[in-house]
């Protein structure tokens, strides 16, 4: 799974995911050090395939947001949904779903600390700003002047209404209503 997730991301945006991967490697490790200071050692790549699903499905659902593609919000929604189902059973259980743990520890403080740099990366305006290559865009909408000089971010397209770039490229929605 991780390297579909993973190419998955790279695709729609390389920027966003090595920032996911630069974050994720001494993010999770030190996480699970200050919480469990008794665990000897840490292997896997989970909590970093788990921040790239994050990453991915927060991407997806944003846009559906955009689009009103209802089926679309429901279906990444409930990934979203069923992936902290999962780190909920782990953490409660102290098992694990797909995996046989018969020669490791299960840790799900590592998916939890990946699932929250993922959609952290996704929805942050300060990492936007940084990944997004366009002066100006914003992942949710271009901002627009109201009366008095302040800013409104559009969430929703309106007739006129122009959505700026995203920072992944599947997710751009550069066309104006009419």
């Amino acid at each position: 799974m991780f390297y579909i997730v993973g190419r998955l991301c790279e695709l729609s945006d390389r920027k966003a995911f090595i920032a996911v991967l630069l974050l994720s490697a001494p993010f999770i490790p030190l996480a699970i050090q200050i919480a469990c200071p008794e665990l000897g050692s840490y292997r896997g790549l989970s909590g970093i395939d788990t921040a790239l699903f994050a990453l991915l499905g927060t991407c997806r659902l944003r846009e559906s947001i955009l689009k009103n593609d209802y089926q679309g919000v429901m279906v990444y929604g409930l990934l979203l949904a069923a992936m902290f189902l999962k780190i909920l059973y782990e953490t409660i259980t102290h098992d694990v779903l797909f995996a046989d743990k018969s020669t490791f520890t299960p840790v799900a403080l590592a998916h939890l600390t990946g699932s929250l740099i993922g959609i952290g990366v996704a929805s942050s305006p300060v990492i936007q700003a940084v990944l997004r290559e366009q002066p100006g865009g914003s992942i949710l909408a271009e901002p627009r002047k109201r009366p008095g000089g302040s800013t409104l971010a559009v969430l929703r397209e309106q007739p006129g209404d122009t959505v700026t770039k995203s920072i992944w490229p599947e997710c751009q929605s550069n066309t104006t209503t009419s």
